[in-house]
């Protein structure tokens, strides 16, 4: 937590209570946020995600994503109701 920003900048899961019978014996995730420029703006978005899983059978997995390139996509109309003369 940021805490000048009063803001959460990363959620960390971390899976209890496995059953035993289950082939995975753990399984971590991280969830990073920050600051993102978009156009003119600065916004608040997902930047990193981290998933670590440990195997029964030894193996073990390790799946990152990067956020980049985000698009702002925006509209703007107009309606006008003009009376006749």
């Amino acid at each position: 937590m940021d805490k000048d920003l009063h803001t959460i900048m990363r959620i960390e899961q971390d899976a209890q209570n496995i059953p035993p019978s289950f082939p995975i014996l753990s399984a971590v995730e991280t969830l990073d946020y920050d600051f993102t420029h978009i156009g003119s703006g600065e916004y608040f978005l997902p930047s990193d995600v981290n998933l670590e899983m440990h195997c029964r059978d030894h193996a073990s997995t390790r799946n990152v994503k990067e956020f980049r390139q985000f698009k702002r996509f925006a509209a703007d109309s107009e309606i006008r109701f003009e009376s006749q003369p």
